[in-house]
């Protein structure tokens, strides 16, 4: 009996120790750059982006005739991205 009293706590240790501190988000964002993460949208929140980018800015074709590239648009995405639940995310 003396045994399995001064066994006891050392078979409780482990349990006990699972003191580990909780990784809330890796990222402040659902992207990164252009590129998308790890993270998730929080259940029912709406994140709608805009990306462009700009034509030839400084170049031959670039300067004020084009306002610096913003006339000569090389791409143009809207994107909307919507959480459903705190592990689902459509769009």
């Amino acid at each position: 009996m003396k045994r399995l009293l001064y066994l006891l706590p050392f078979l409780l240790t482990p349990v006990l120790a699972q003191a580990q501190e909780l990784a809330y988000t890796t990222f402040k964002d659902t992207r990164v750059i252009n590129t998308q993460n790890v993270e998730m949208l929080p259940k029912r929140k709406l994140d709608v982006r805009i990306g462009h980018r700009f034509g030839d800015m400084l170049g031959e074709s670039g300067g004020w005739a084009t306002f610096y590239g913003l006339e000569t648009a090389a791409d143009v995405l809207i994107g909307a991205e919507y959480g459903i639940t705190d592990d689902i995310n459509v769009g």
